[in-house]
């Protein structure tokens, strides 16, 4: 009884031992059959287009939007009064300084001016028979001073109807452009009817407004230039510069002369270009610009260790094909293409522009 007990005992035993020893082996899978280990991702950098810039020298301008004058331009008023009885000039038609234009009929002129005349010759006889007489004695001082008087008030009498009949020839005070005509042959005029509008248009005059703060890099002789809508050029100098400022815009007056050979309109609208000085800058098209996060204007460019860099930018002018800025290295490759995908810091690969 007692042996069946020790062989019983002694065959639970052998059991548990081999249970677990098979537990051991399947919990320690083989070499063959371990999984793998996955490498890590290599990361993608964007690519950007890149040109490479050169800082050249450019003038800074200051830039207003204007329009061409005439140098100046005149009402022709009638001075007398009187019929228009010639009418010598055309709207439109160019005339030279002291060219007759207008004349009025004489009326009763001629009359008046043998009426002075007359009465000047008296005043004379007058005056030299007081003096005769004063010398000998026998006229008094007063008479004499009265014969004085007379023959004065008989000068400026003659010299009034000699100006009036004068004043019946109407002539340009100055060469230029009859832009308007206003009466015809026959017509009555009243002293002070504007009879013509004369124009002189042998010099333009550019006018424009600029900010308060470019005033003070302006003065008088500075060289200028004014483009017109087509593209042509005016060169000229800077002739005036308000000293008040407009009420409404905070801006100052400011003009150029320049010569007018091709005889242009006045009317037309000009931009207004006054250089002030020369720097360094660069030129580029308005598409490469780009915005901070804090929308500050500048470019995006990458530097030698692949990293894009933002570069805030002061525009130094303007024209009709790109710009010309300050604010970026002596020389700098700049993102012409993809600087919207990328941000400054960022490691992008630089394809430079064929």
């Amino acid at each position: 009884m007692m042996k069946a007990s020790i062989w019983i005992a002694l065959g639970v035993t052998a059991c548990l031992s081999a249970w677990m020893l098979s537990g051991s082996l399947i919990a320690q899978p083989s070499p063959a059959t371990e999984p793998a280990k996955v490498a890590p991702a290599q990361s993608v950098r964007v690519k950007v287009q890149t040109r490479q810039l050169q800082a050249q020298p450019v003038t800074r301008e200051v830039v207003a939007l204007g329009q061409l004058e005439p140098l100046r331009h005149v009402q022709i008023r009638a001075e007398t009064e009187g019929r228009i009885m010639r009418v010598l000039v055309a709207k439109g038609q160019r005339v030279n300084a002291d060219t007759l234009c207008l004349q009025l009929s004489m009326e009763t002129r001629q009359s008046s001016l043998k009426e002075a005349e007359a009465l000047l010759r008296q005043r004379r006889k007058e005056l030299d028979s007081a003096q005769r007489l004063k010398i000998q004695g026998l006229q008094a001082e007063n008479t004499l001073l009265e014969a004085q008087a007379a023959l004065a008030s008989a000068q400026a009498a003659l010299a009034q109807i000699q100006l009036d009949i004068e004043h019946t020839h109407i002539r340009a005070p100055f060469a230029g452009i009859i832009n308007e005509r206003l009466v015809e042959e026959g017509d009555f005029v009243q002293r002070g009817d504007v009879l013509a509008v004369l124009v002189d248009d042998s010099v333009l005059k550019i006018s424009g407004q600029v900010a308060q703060q470019n005033l003070q890099q302006l003065k008088i002789g500075q060289n200028a230039q004014a483009e017109l809508l087509g593209g042509r050029i005016l060169q000229g100098r800077v002739s005036y510069l308000s000293a008040i400022a407009d009420a409404n815009t905070r801006s100052f007056r400011v003009e150029m002369q320049a010569p007018n050979p091709n005889k242009l309109a006045a009317g037309a609208s000009a931009t207004l270009r006054i250089p002030v000085e020369t720097t360094r800058g660069y030129f580029m098209s308005s598409a490469m610009l780009a915005l901070s996060d804090s929308g500050e204007l500048g470019a995006k460019a990458v530097d030698s260790d692949h990293r894009v860099v933002f570069y805030p930018l002061d525009i130094l002018r303007t024209s009709t094909d790109g710009l010309w800025v300050s604010g970026l290295p002596e020389q700098v490759n700049l993102i012409t293409l993809g600087q919207g995908f990328v941000q400054a810091g960022e490691v992008v690969e630089a394809i430079p522009e064929s």
